[in-house]
């Protein structure tokens, strides 16, 4: 991994530590987004893709008002680009744990696919079905514009004011502290495509 990899991690490291979360344009090769882009858009034509649910055993359930999303999990990173971004992500998690003194250990993420229409309420990636997620990751792999599929992310301290709007853009990554940042996805009118992931501080085996 380059320095300018590197620098610019741990000028993430700083500003997630600073107010929670932090975005770039330049973290992820634009080349490297559409190839991963394209990765997904193949999975999605064979099929690849599952609906999202809400809640835990009895009370599992599809539910369009809260998340409309579909998702194809990564299951093997060996393979090109994914080998890749992970290499990113590798840095990421570095400078987060020197900068921030956290024991984030491993990275899991998922494909996600919203239909014209989907969102996601607002809500935080850290809760009680899922206390080791430290740091949420999106890569962007769609472009929309007119406030189309933003991510909302809102003020933890005044949780009814946006504190960003962050518009899709091909290769635009978005890095949040899972438990500090509620966040909301707001509907398009096209699909909205993203490698959505998670830095977890807990043992891999032991989440499967």
């Amino acid at each position: 991994m380059n320095g300018g990899v590197s620098d610019r991690t741990d000028v993430a490291a700083r500003h997630i530590g600073e107010r929670g979360y932090w975005t770039s344009d330049e973290l992820v090769e634009r080349a490297l987004a559409h190839e991963l882009a394209a990765d997904a858009r193949a999975l999605v034509a064979a099929g690849a893709f599952a609906e999202t649910h809400v809640g835990r055993g009895p009370d599992k359930r599809r539910d369009l008002e809260v998340r409309g999303d579909r998702s194809s999990w990564i299951r093997d990173w060996s393979r090109a680009p994914l080998d890749r971004y992970r290499a990113v992500i590798e840095a990421l998690r570095v400078s987060l744990a020197r900068t921030l003194f956290v024991s984030a250990r491993w990275f899991e993420a998922h494909y996600a696919l919203y239909p014209p229409g989907a969102r996601y309420a607002k809500h935080k990636d850290q809760h009680q079905h899922a206390p080791h997620r430290l740091f949420t990751c999106i890569l962007y792999l769609s472009e929309h514009a007119d406030g189309q599929g933003e991510l909302l992310i809102y003020d933890p301290d005044a949780p009814d004011r946006v504190a960003a709007r962050i518009e899709p853009r091909v290769g635009r990554f978005a890095c949040l502290a899972s438990a500090r940042m509620p966040h909301e996805v707001a509907p398009s009118r096209f699909d909205r495509l993203t490698l959505t992931g998670w830095l977890r501080d807990d043992d891999p085996h032991d989440a499967l």
